[in-house]
């Protein structure tokens, strides 16, 4: 897109608008609005853009190349990722039917198990750091780039004493990362293959569907394991427990930082039930209904912020904006349908649909059909249950109210799922701890 005259200003400039909030990317959608305001006209109430702002460059040619290059190299990168996905779910497969016959597998073979669930629970997040490797040095070097950090994460994790320690690395490095990411600008998810791709439209800055269900289940799997591992600091770990999720609410619905009303409602209700949990030990109504009442507290303030606070107003503070205005409930019908349409769709056709069913059905295997060792993993490890617990709620509302609800919820299972087989291959017989006694450190 090519702008000239007036009110452009001298110079060359490159576009960018609140819907993208990307230097060199707008959406078509944003040029209505741009008319309206440099003919000071009020834009209609179902015009879902914002208007053009111009930013000062002195070579744009060469900035938009490189832009719509790295872009390209990001979306060629689909097809590992996909591989990936297919590698975890083939693990997911093997480390399920070996858990129903976990008295009948052997001691190697679950250490096999252990290790590669190890790597492959790295594997994602490696896609975050690969965002740093130049693509300029072509896919041969990104690949070996990519794998080199698997390996370093997963060697790490490994250094670790234990299945509670190792996962609580490994679920530390997932949202500590992704915070830190945002905080400091979100450069490495806006190009990362895990973020999400300008071209198709789907989302331009914060964190994305895919990395978002870490963020439902990785600051409640490390508080769970945590307090399982240090008992004694019970107390103090539930007051951190506080600190980490208002942080990670903060992190995923700021407006500032992306506005993920999805990520917003999911994880405000993973990590307030997971406080009743650790809190109470178990739940009640008397204590659900003030939750979710406090979870809609949570996305309403975010969204009084928005409104009141910031002249660039995010995508959702807009829709609220429309529904309230001359939109009505139509407006709200209108993307409630086009975001069920989209889940339905996923459901047929992503390869994440097989990761988050197969996850749903073991955990529901798991709770209904317990062979001895794995109630005795929850038994032992009572707050991990409870982080299990809570990892699955989230995911199951983060596939309700995301209009691509399958792939948070597919990655939202991944690390508990992933400890809670590791855990159970590590325990040498049903009556055993885990192989490390934590309570004597």
């Amino acid at each position: 897109m090519l702008i000239v005259g007036a009110g452009v200003g001298s110079g060359s400039a490159v576009l960018t608008s609140g819907s993208t909030r990307r230097r060199g990317i707008v959406l078509n959608t944003d040029f209505a609005p741009y008319v309206c305001s440099y003919f000071g006209i009020e834009p209609a109430p179902d015009f879902v853009g914002t208007p053009f702002e111009f930013i000062p460059l002195s070579n744009t040619h060469k900035y938009i190349r490189d832009v719509f290059r790295r872009d390209s190299f990001v979306e060629n990168r689909y097809g590992m990722l996909k591989n990936v996905v297919l590698w975890h779910l083939a693990m997911l497969i093997v480390c399920f039917a070996a858990a129903m016959f976990v008295a009948k597998v052997g001691k190697s073979l679950r250490h096999i198990l252990s290790g590669l669930l190890i790597g492959t629970s790295c594997m994602f997040i490696s896609f975050l750091f690969a965002a740093g490797i130049p693509y300029e040095k072509g896919p041969a070097f990104f690949i070996v780039g990519y794998f080199a950090l698997c390996i370093v994460l997963a060697g790490a994790a490994s250094l670790m004493p234990g299945s509670r320690h190792k996962y609580m690395f490994v679920a530390a490095v997932y949202f500590l990362s992704l915070a830190a990411d945002q905080l400091t600008g979100g450069e490495l998810i806006m190009n990362s293959a895990l973020g999400y791709y300008p071209q198709s439209g789907a989302r331009f800055y914060g964190i994305g569907n895919e990395f978002m269900g870490f963020m439902i289940s990785a600051p409640v799997v490390f508080i769970g394991l945590a307090m399982d591992a240090a008992p004694r600091l019970s107390r103090l770990l539930k007051f951190v427990a506080c600190i980490i999720f208002l942080a990670c609410v903060y992190i995923v619905g700021s407006p500032a930082l992306g506005a993920n009303l999805g990520g917003l409602i999911s994880c405000s209700v993973a990590y307030i039930f997971m406080i009743l949990l650790i809190y109470q030990g178990r739940l009640n109504w008397r204590s659900v209904l003030p939750a979710l009442f406090a979870a809609a507290i949570f996305v309403g303030v975010f969204i009084g912020v928005d409104v009141l606070l910031t002249d660039n107003n995010s995508h959702v503070t807009r829709l609220v904006l429309r529904v309230a205005g001359d939109g009505g409930m139509p407006e709200l019908l209108k993307v409630v349908g086009r975001k069920l349409a989209v889940n339905l769709r996923l459901i047929k056709a992503s390869f994440w649909s097989a990761i988050f069913i197969i996850s749903l059905v073991f955990a529901f295997a798991a709770h209904y059909f317990p062979v001895n060792r794995l109630r005795r993993l929850f038994e032992i490890n009572p707050n991990f249950k409870h982080a299990y617990a809570a990892s699955l709620l989230g995911a199951l509302v983060a596939f309700a109210v995301n209009d691509s609800g399958i792939v948070p919820g597919a990655t939202a299972f991944i690390i508990p799922t992933a400890a809670l087989f590791h855990i159970l291959f590590n325990m040498e017989k049903e009556n055993d701890e885990p192989d490390i006694q934590y309570d004597e450190i």
